[in-house]
């Protein structure tokens, strides 16, 4: 099943017209890849090997920028994968659960983040020393990693030099001949969910800021270049219909993870994403054999609530239901949007793929045709989320690009906290990171 998967996805590539010139993804080779680096700039591809008998390793391709380093690769070992994927696993809990009346929850989660940028990023470090900024493809757990909220001195590791930028494969580098819209914003926010979800007032606000700030930008927004779903009129239909065209999409809504239908939003948090209580708890439990039905893409389905959802008793949708699925959005044509921002609790959650990178939500609008899409880690604070999103829109309007972008916003909301005695706990600021070019 998972190579009919593969050559599918080979060849919905081939015919799709994804761009004038044609260019297929596997005729990007290593040559084409090092040319396109970016002068002062370091790419470190990560793999899994596993040697006979032996558990499975991560080891590091590093590539440097610059006439004399073209065709020259580093190999060097990570560490052990199941090591790494624990300590990784144990952070994450840290860093995505809010600190909320816990004294000492921001000490506790650096002590577990050093031992983790110990098994990571200090195993790189040395590779890449100099460099100005590092595109960096993961592999298997490191999916999950946002690297800049490494814990790194007295701050985090997006504070320091060189910039991070994720990629999804090597190939994102080597420009693709298709161009982003000049113009368009479409945001998802505030939406009706008919009393099947808990409502979500603070992604009206959200979206709300974000439009008032794109359109005050001198000479950025023509009229009519924001378009607002909200309430009952931010149905499935309507965002397919009106998503492609514009150069940037922004929902903000419940992400919900397939297998954790009965899991409650945290105190504190939207309940985007992680997911917000149903009505009753007979409705709280996936129907019987769920799991079993749902998309060969994920074994934990991520899906997008919009007006109306409703969730069907077989684990189909029948399209436009109102729960958005990582199938339906590889059918948009989303080739001249320059951003995605997934606002939504886990958003970036994936099933990692053997063949290449992870399956999920990032991956289907990529395959969409989006450059970028920016999402999330872990369940998500309202008001801090609010706070950074206005952040990182504010950065994209100074022509920061999406990796820029995100580490601007994270820089500047940490800065501002600390300048008003606020928490700089990972969970207030590092949930969302950005994958593509």
């Amino acid at each position: 099943l998972r190579a009919k998967a593969e050559a599918a996805e080979r060849g919905w590539a081939r015919v799709a017209p994804r761009t004038e010139a044609g260019l297929e993804p596997e005729a990007v080779g290593l040559d084409g890849v090092l040319a396109a680096l970016p002068e002062g700039a370091a790419l470190v591809s990560l793999a899994t090997v596993e040697p006979r008998g032996e558990p499975a390793r991560i080891v590091a391709f590093v590539a440097r920028a610059g006439v004399g380093a073209r065709r020259q690769v580093r190999v060097m070992e990570v560490g052990r994968a199941d090591a790494i994927a624990e300590e990784l696993a144990r952070w994450v809990e840290l860093s995505g659960r809010s600190p909320r009346g816990w004294v000492g929850a921001e000490r506790v989660c650096r002590e577990e983040g050093r031992r983790l940028l110990a098994l990571t990023w200090d195993r790189i470090a040395g590779a890449v020393a100099g460099a100005r900024e590092v595109y960096l493809v993961p592999e298997g757990p490191l999916h999950a990693l946002p690297w800049g909220a490494l814990p790194e001195g007295a701050g985090y590791l997006v504070e320091r030099e060189p910039a991070i930028h994720v990629l999804d494969a090597e190939r994102d580098l080597v420009e693709d001949g298709t161009r982003a819209s000049e113009h368009g914003l479409l945001a998802v926010g505030g939406v009706d969910f008919a009393g099947r979800f808990a409502p979500l007032p603070g992604t009206e606000e959200e979206v709300g800021a974000i439009a008032r700030q794109w359109t005050s930008r001198a000479g950025i927004a023509p009229a009519g270049d924001v378009r607002l779903l909200r309430g009952a009129d931010a149905t499935e239909a309507a965002f397919k219909a009106l998503a492609p065209g514009n150069r940037v999409v922004h929902l903000a809504t419940h992400g919900l993870v397939l297998q954790d239908l009965a899991a409650a939003a945290a105190p504190g948090t939207r309940g985007v994403g992680g997911v917000a209580p149903l009505d009753d708890a007979s409705q709280a439990r996936p129907p019987a054999g769920a799991a079993r039905a749902v998309s060969p893409w994920l074994g934990r389905r991520v899906l997008l609530a919009l007006a109306g959802a409703t969730r069907s008793e077989s684990g189909e949708g029948d399209g436009d239901e109102g729960l958005l699925t990582a199938e339906e959005i590889t059918t948009l044509d989303l080739r001249e949007t320059d951003w995605v921002v997934l606002s939504a609790c886990r958003s970036g959650e994936a099933e990692v793929w053997e063949r290449e990178g992870a399956l999920g939500m990032r991956r289907a609008f990529r395959l969409a045709g989006a450059r970028a899409v920016v999402a999330s880690h872990w369940a998500v604070d309202d008001d801090a989320t609010r706070e950074w999103m206005e952040a990182l829109y504010a950065a994209r309007a100074a022509g920061a690009t999406a990796a820029g972008a995100v580490r601007q916003a994270s820089r500047a909301v940490l800065k501002a906290r600390r300048a008003e005695g606020r928490s700089t706990h990972p969970f207030y600021w590092a949930a969302f990171t950005s994958s593509g070019n």
